[in-house]
């Protein structure tokens, strides 16, 4: 669903729909979503200009991570959850993942912004802040180069259980045998591994039996 004011053009209104629709593709079937209002002026509009500044945002780091504390029910830090904010616009706002996932899945770019996102983490692991968790996109885990630039980061640096990679129950389901390959070959890194927002598809919920996983959040 996408709104228009008077006066918008065609362009703008069909790009901000369509940045609708790749969100609804990006839940699983039988999802709808509503087209943000975004108060920026810059919007790419179409697939050419979002891969060209998403490959931009990546090069000049204008990437930063949101940290969310998890806790235990007694109040123990458990890990900082780390979340992707990104600045399309130079002069714009942060945009939240879930503004530019969608649309860098519909391109194909979702393993450049997660490499990004881990290569933050990880600077954070080395300067001694406790333990984080970094969120992945399940599909990531079906491109070679992802799997192959993922594990040379891990194995550069003792971990020691301080790094966690999460993908959602969603993700994980649709992308099942990529992601066992990858949660395989981690084995001996030292980086946990887990999944979010468990319960959705709750017939499902054996098949995480199979992949080892050190947490799920429900």
């Amino acid at each position: 669903i996408g709104r228009f004011d008077r006066g918008m053009s065609v362009g703008a209104v069909l790009a901000r729909t369509d940045r609708a629709l790749a969100a609804a593709e990006s839940s699983g079937g039988n999802n709808w979503q509503t087209a943000r209002d975004e108060d920026s002026p810059f919007q790419p509009v179409n697939t050419a200009e979002w891969v060209r500044q998403i490959r931009d945002v990546i090069s000049a780091r204008r990437i930063r991570l949101a940290a969310y504390p998890v806790r235990s029910t007694h109040g123990r830090l458990l890990h900082d959850e780390l979340m992707l904010r990104v600045q399309i616009d130079p002069a714009g706002d942060w945009l939240a993942a879930g503004q530019i996932m969608p649309m860098a899945s519909r391109v194909g770019l979702t393993g450049e912004l997660d490499l990004a996102a881990v290569d933050l983490a990880l600077e954070r692991v080395r300067a001694g802040d406790s333990a984080v968790a970094v969120n992945l996109a399940a599909e990531s885990a079906e491109s070679d180069a992802f799997r192959r630039e993922l594990l040379r980061r891990l194995q550069s640096g003792t971990l020691a259980g301080r790094l966690a990679l999460e993908v959602s129950e969603h993700g994980l389901l649709r992308h099942f045998a990529a992601v066992r390959s990858l949660r395989e070959a981690m084995a001996g890194s030292g980086c946990a591994f887990g999944v979010e927002h468990v319960g959705r598809r709750f017939g499902e919920i054996t098949r995480l039996q199979e992949l080892g996983l050190d947490y799920i959040k429900v």
